[in-house]
């Protein structure tokens, strides 16, 4: 099952599909460099093109080697770049350089680096150097159970995964047969190894593995790792949980949230007495416990846009690790010291080439910027809209358009662009410049562009991205008549029995999630609904498991606090080869409606949310 790598390297901006490395701008010039490498899966012989866009103030800029100004591209197959190579650039237009690397027999991933200086403005990617992987030097292995990367278990379940070995020559296209397996193990979380000493042959390429979760009282993610002897390795994951942790929003008061979480015992029936705490910076900022509905009431202060917390329930022996959202829309503003540049609207997903014009006001301390030039570059990097699919390059494939803008007397300007034709989360990067103190800057040691005395501030500040990007989406992925989603009818304390009937193959990624109630097509912000209720372990999917005529089937119980008479299912996969996502759903209720065609957005929305989620905690844990 190819791509689910870039799941674990792909993280959401604001409430979709990946985490895309920043354009790294200087914080006080008005030099901005974006670096962009063609989309594509790479293997030896194959030629990386690699383009660099040099921006002053938002124009394209050349370089002035004359006057003693730097431009240098490099390339190491180390992350920290030992033993790099200067890459010879060429010179494309005003404002464009390129360079070329062909990929070695050795080269299991590359590493790029430059480095921009004019006059006394400089840049660099120290602190986010850009990987690709190179996917086919050599046979390649995959792990899943049965197309899914992650699933959810209880204590003692047994649990099949599926290994997958591919040919270099056509990788992902033709399966090969392997002697035998490097390492084949599952690591639990105190770090213990046990290794699997038999697993089947299913087919030509196709090999099984059973592994039975232990009956523990102490949840944890398990890795199943899998390693060929030419060292190309995959893992998939379970998230073992000992209770059940669901959280609902109830009140919002200026920078406070207060919410409920919920737990329940492995059956669905409400527990008392458990302790909840959540931990926010590495410290417990509130605890609470359990009444007799399996509710304890909880909040947190200093609450500002989205706010991702962790923590943990006991009750008993039982130890349950929680992770999860917190979201304050009231404090969706301006709110901080210095230059904001806030979108106006809640569209944040187009089609293919879509005509696009988005408005947004500048800030500066919460005040609006008046007759202000604002810089601006606006970057397309590939993505998968089921967050799972071929690996694509965690680096902008081109500049979709930069320039300079004024904002009006309130503050507000507006970008007008074309979408690109193939699917791609779009990032905004803003700049304006500010006249400082001379003499207190440098007594203070506040930096500051020499070239003209004055400090250039970027927004979003450098590492992060605040809901600063749009996302352009295949049309026509929902409602796709050949998947086939049925949910038997939701009676408290009952498993819900989810059969999906669809086309995915080895290498296509499988994903179906249950939302609390029918999902209001309107609702931009579903996923931040503070009357809904959300997992708040292992996120909301449902484990599926396929059968020998090719159908699907899971099941769920929703927890005896939760107070609903519908629960939309939607169920569907990534194709492994196009990266593009179907979909279909159904209600599980006291009726069997099916659910009408919906916007794209809503799904993956949620989808990443709780992926995200998932990928933070265990990578951070």
């Amino acid at each position: 099952m190819k791509g689910w790598n870039s799941l674990i390297a792909i993280s959401v901006i604001a409430m979709l599909v990946v985490s895309i490395l920043p354009v790294v701008s200087g914080v006080s010039d008005s030099l901005q460099v974006v670096m962009t490498i063609e989309d594509k899966e790479y293997s030896a012989g194959d030629i990386v093109k690699v383009d660099l866009w040099i921006y002053q103030k938002g124009v394209l800029t050349d370089i002035d080697t004359s006057a003693n100004d730097t431009l240098n591209i490099t390339v190491s197959t180390h992350y920290n770049m030992n033993n790099a190579d200067v890459l010879d650039i060429t010179y494309v237009s005003v404002g464009r350089y390129s360079a070329e690397y062909e990929v070695g027999d050795n080269d299991h991933a590359l590493y790029f680096y430059y480095n921009v200086i004019i006059g006394t403005d400089n840049e660099d990617n120290d602190h986010d150097i850009i990987r690709i992987n190179i996917m086919n030097y050599q046979d390649s292995v995959e792990i899943s159970f049965d197309g899914q990367n992650s699933i959810n278990a209880h204590p003692g379940d047994t649990v099949k995964a599926t290994i997958e070995v591919y040919s270099s020559t056509v990788h992902a296209t033709a399966l090969l047969d392997v002697n035998d397996f490097d390492h084949l193990y599952v690591e639990d979380p105190d770090g213990d190894i046990t290794n699997f000493t038999d697993y089947n042959r299913v087919e030509v390429g196709v090999y099984e593995v059973d592994y039975t979760l232990p009956d523990t009282d102490k949840s944890g993610r398990y890795e199943l790792f899998v390693e060929l002897e030419t060292g190309q390795h995959a893992s998939a994951y379970i998230n073992l949980k000992v209770l059940d942790v669901w959280f609902r929003q109830t009140k919002v008061a200026g920078n406070t949230v207060s919410f409920d979480i919920g737990v329940a015992d492995l059956e669905g029936l409400a527990v008392e007495g458990a302790t909840v705490a959540i931990v926010r910076g590495g410290e417990v900022d509130d605890i609470g416990m359990t009444g007799e509905d399996g509710i304890a009431e909880l909040s947190l202060v200093d609450v500002w846009g989205d706010q991702y917390v962790e923590g943990y329930v006991v009750h008993g022996l039982f130890n349950q690790s929680i992770f999860g959202t917190v979201y304050n829309e009231e404090m969706d503003e301006p709110s901080r010291d210095g230059f904001d540049a806030i979108y106006d609207d809640e569209e944040s997903t187009y089609d293919l080439s879509e005509t696009i014009s988005r408005q947004y006001t500048a800030y500066y301390d919460a005040y609006p910027l008046e007759s202000r030039e604002i810089y601006y570059v606006i970057t397309a990097t590939a993505v998968n809209s089921g967050l799972v699919g071929p690996d694509h390059v965690d680096a902008p494939y081109t500049v979709v358009d930069a320039g300079v803008k004024e904002t009006d007397d309130n503050g507000v300007f507006t970008l007008d662009l074309t979408a690109p034709s193939i699917q791609c989360v779009l990032d905004f990067y803003f700049e304006s410049a500010f006249v400082i103190d001379i003499q207190g800057a440098q007594s203070n040691n506040d930096p500051y562009d020499l070239d003209n005395n004055r400090v250039y501030e970027e927004w979003p500040d450098y590492g992060r991205n605040d809901g600063q990007s749009a996302y352009v989406l295949a049309a026509d992925q929902m409602a796709n008549e050949n998947i086939d989603v049925q949910a038997s009818d939701l009676i408290p304390g009952e498993e819900v029995t989810v059969t999906v009937d669809m086309p995915a193959d080895y290498n296509d990624a499988v994903i179906a999630m249950l939302f609390v109630g029918e999902i209001d097509l309107d609702a931009e912000d579903i996923g931040e609904d503070e009357s809904v209720w959300q997992s708040w372990v292992g996120g909301q999917q449902i484990h599926l498991v396929k059968a020998s005529d090719g159908t699907y089937t899971g099941t769920f119980m929703l927890p005896s606090f939760i107070d609903t008479s519908e629960v939309t299912v939607i169920a569907g996969y990534t194709d492994g080869d196009t990266g593009v996502s179907s979909y279909n759903s159904d209600i599980a209720g006291p009726q069997d409606d099916s659910l009408p065609i919906m916007w794209i957005l809503i799904v993956v929305a949620i989808i990443a949310v709780a992926g995200i989620g998932i990928v933070w905690y265990f990578k951070n844990n």
